[in-house]
């Protein structure tokens, strides 16, 4: 198979899986009359803390060399996809309240 080909094929494959677990999760997170940006206490600083966190996470889980038991390095590839997604649309909602001020 064609390199390139399988590198788009497995993009496509990560997108689709972080987009169920996004999916997922806001089921569980948002509701109750909590939004999604009740999260961002501290703004932009809390959505980089974030994936700061994860980025640990997967420096730790690789530098450990063993298998985890909870989180693979999988899944915290993934989790760091959505937390970089959840900043930019955070950067979005930004932009246009200033546009509606």
């Amino acid at each position: 198979m064609d390199i390139n080909l399988f590198a788009q094929q497995k993009y496509a494959e990560c997108i689709k899986k972080a987009m169920a677990l996004k999916k997922r999760k806001s089921h569980d997170y948002n509701s109750g009359g909590v939004n999604k940006f009740d999260y961002n206490l501290h703004g932009n600083i809390t959505c980089l803390d974030d994936i700061y966190k994860k980025v640990l996470r997967l420096r730790s889980l690789i530098d450990s060399g063993k298998k985890p038991s909870n989180e693979s390095v999988e899944d915290t590839l993934i989790d760091i996809i959505n937390y970089s997604a959840d900043f930019y649309s955070y950067l979005q909602y930004q932009k246009m309240k200033k546009v509606k001020k």
